[in-house]
């Protein structure tokens, strides 16, 4: 016998298939380590910070693609142009970072 079928030894009692007590002790064993690290990997995803939406987009830095006039202008933010409202004097590829996001206008200063 190989040290597989010692192990995994399997014997057919009253007509029901039994597993040996090892390889029963094993199976569980290496549920409940997959069970610990896929609870880990859950909640190490829930404590992340948000990554994408208005949420992810605070404290990015853009590029003013225009001078801002009346306080607004459009930036470049991750490849997408969106439209800037700033208190502060923003010119042309200017860098800015975004404070806050409200409707379809995010809120920039000067960095």
């Amino acid at each position: 016998m190989t040290i597989i079928n010692i192990f995994f030894r399997s014997e057919m009692v009253d007509n029901m298939f039994t597993l040996s007590l090892p390889a029963i002790i094993v199976l569980s064993l290496i549920t409940v380590i997959v069970l610990v690290i896929v609870i880990k990997l859950c909640v190490k995803a829930l404590k992340s910070d948000v990554t994408t939406g208005f949420e992810g987009m605070v404290g990015t830095e853009a590029v003013a693609l225009e001078d801002f006039q009346n306080n607004k202008g459009n930036i470049l933010v991750s490849g997408e142009i969106w439209t800037g409202i700033s208190e502060d004097d923003v010119k042309k590829d200017n860098i800015v970072v975004i404070m806050s996001a409200k409707g379809m206008k995010l809120t920039v200063k000067n960095k």
